[in-house]
Order: structure tokens, then sequence, then C-alpha cells
């Protein structure tokens, strides 16, 4: 019974992890990435700018900071991210407010009534401009990277990596793949566009900072567990894609856990041999 109960609990344990993530690290041919973070930095003496892709799904946050003695300005809908030739503006925020109709209405006499309504909605409040006063920042998470179709990369690119991860000593075997700024299956550019106001007239300028997938690892295991990875680098970020096999198996892994508890019960009650 012991047995039976161990297979049952390893068996629950093997459907659980069904999953396999892409962790993705990122390169740029122009802006200093920093040792310590991760994060890419660019900065003059105006400002300096820090992108962090660090996390699930790959949504871009960036950090501005202002080094003048005068208000500094972000203009959103002239910044875009660009894939290829296809330009993603980064501009627009979905906001919520009181929405969804709904009245009552009071009578106060044949001839007068009030009514009172509320609205729930979703509407898009673009944020065009953002203001940066003197030597202060602001943060933003801004869109989501579009993603690749990683089954398009040839397994004859990839090779076996050994991955340190937590509370497994002898490690993981996992396959990676990696590219330079000529053959990535993925580069980008983010574009910001600036400005300050000097005798009410504004004054513009603007960064182009680019970007290129340099390493894949293909992985059973959650990113979250593996060592390099404990400091949350902002060059990395990872993408959960459920298997096939894991699919199939969410049934069958409720039936083992019935199976599981039923063994349990059977243990308990079982009664003990003198």
């Amino acid at each position: 019974m012991k047995r039976l109960f161990f297979l049952l609990i390893t068996s629950m344990a093997m459907l659980s992890s069904c999953a396999r993530y892409y962790v993705n690290t990122l390169s740029s041919s122009n802006t200093k990435k920093e040792e310590s973070t991760g994060r890419f930095i660019f900065e003059n003496d105006s400002l300096t700018v820090v992108y962090n892709f660090y996390g699930k799904d790959a949504q871009i946050s960036l950090d501005v900071y202002n080094k003048l003695n005068e208000p500094l300005y972000l203009n959103w809908q002239q910044s875009a991210l660009i894939n290829g030739d296809k330009a993603t503006s980064y501009m627009g925020e979905t906001a919520n407010i009181s929405g969804q109709i709904s009245s009552s209405t009071i009578k106060w006499s044949k001839d007068y009534s009030s009514s009172n309504s509320s609205l729930n909605a979703s509407i898009d409040i673009p944020k065009e401009i953002s203001f940066i006063p003197p030597k202060s920042r602001i943060t933003k998470s801004t869109l989501k990277l579009a993603i690749i179709n990683y089954k398009d990369i040839p397994d004859s690119l990839f090779s076996k990596t050994l991955l340190d991860v937590s509370q497994v000593a002898t490690g993981i075997w996992a396959k990676k793949a990696q590219f330079d700024a000529g053959n990535s299956p993925m580069s980008f550019k983010s574009f910001l566009t600036f400005y300050t106001v000097k005798d009410n007239t504004p004054k513009s300028f603007w960064l182009q900072q680019d970007f290129y997938l340099s390493d894949l690892i293909k992985t059973g295991v959650n990113p979250t567990t593996i060592t390099s990875l404990g400091n949350n680098p902002g060059n990395v970020f990872y993408l959960k894609e459920k298997t096939g096999y894991g699919k199939a198996s969410e049934g069958f892994g409720y039936g083992l856990a019935i199976l599981a508890v039923s063994a349990a019960d059977a243990a308990i009650n079982q009664p003990k041999s003198k």
C-alpha cells in the first residue's frame, strides 16, 4: 500500500509539471547592460533611460530620469516599439470609469420627476505626454513584446545545457540556443521622442535603442527556480506553454488525486495484523 501511495503521488507531481518554459535573454547593439541588474541603460547629459524586461510575458518597464534643471516631456504618441517594419505606439491605456447604465426615477408631483443614472464602461484614455520635473524620474510599464513562434526555430540550433536549480543538487538538463544580432529570430527597436520648452517653443529630440534575442532556453522547469535568475535580471523574460500531454492529463491527474485519497484512506482504515 505504501508503494502504491508513493507511485500515485509521484505521478501527480509529474503531471503537474507538464509545461514548457521559454527563457529569453536579450542583448543590445547600442545600449549598455548593467551587469549587476541586467537592465539596459542609456545615459547622456540630459537624461537616463532604463529598460527592464524581466518577468513573465515580456512586459516592458521604462524608467526615465530627468537630469536637467528644467522640465522634460516624453511624447508617447510619437514613441513606438518597432518590430521589423511595424511600429506600435507606446501611447494608450485602458481605464475603467463608472459604467453599466442604470437609473432610478422619483416622481415628486404630476408634472415633475427626477432620475439618477450611473455608467460602467471601459474607455481608452491616451496618456500622450508624460511630464518629468527637474531632477526626478518616472517609471511606466508599457507594451508587451510581440512574441515569435518558437516552434519555427530548428532543433538543430539547440544544444544541451545544465541549469542550476534550487533544491536540485545535480541540476536540470535543458536545451539552449545562442544567436547574434545577424541571425537572431527576434529583434526590435524602441523609439522615444522627448522635448523641452523654451520661450513657449518645443525643442524635440529622440532616442532609439536596438535589442535582439541572444539566448533561448527550453525547459520544463519553472524559471523562478533557476539559480541564475534569482536577482530578477532585467534582460530576461520567460513564457509558459502548456504541452499537449499536460492538457490531456488534467482529467487524468484529477482521477489520480481521487485514487491517492482513496489509497490513503484505505491505508488508515486497514486492520492491523497481530
